[in-house]
């Protein structure tokens, strides 16, 4: 299984008395939170192919108060690329005499 390692990066809040914050994670349902220094701006993880991942902070100030950010969330994709075209092969369509434009048009 694929896995990719992604940065979570948020803008920190502007207030000026913020002394921590906290980070929840939520992949594929399993939920850490982990404490973090205010000036913090980002967080690194690794996530599985077709993982789904949601991520909100709370930060805490020096009265006690509190603010939880709105949630973030994503879904990764396979993390594999597609499969290349293959068996290419070709027909003679016509024949003419030289023309001065070729013609070349794609077919679906």
């Amino acid at each position: 299984m694929k896995i990719a390692t992604v940065k979570i990066s948020w803008t920190r809040s502007p207030s000026a008395d913020v002394t921590s914050r906290m980070i929840e994670i939520n992949k594929n349902g399993e939920v850490t939170a982990l404490d973090l220094p205010p000036e913090v701006g980002e967080y690194v993880l690794d996530v599985e192919a077709g993982g789904a991942v949601s991520v909100k902070t709370t930060v805490f100030d020096s009265e006690g108060n509190e603010a939880t950010s709105d949630t973030y969330s994503f879904v990764l994709g396979d993390l594999t690329a597609p499969v290349p075209d293959s068996n290419f092969s070709h027909e003679i369509l016509a024949v003419r005499d030289e023309v001065e434009t070729p013609v070349e048009t794609p077919v679906e």
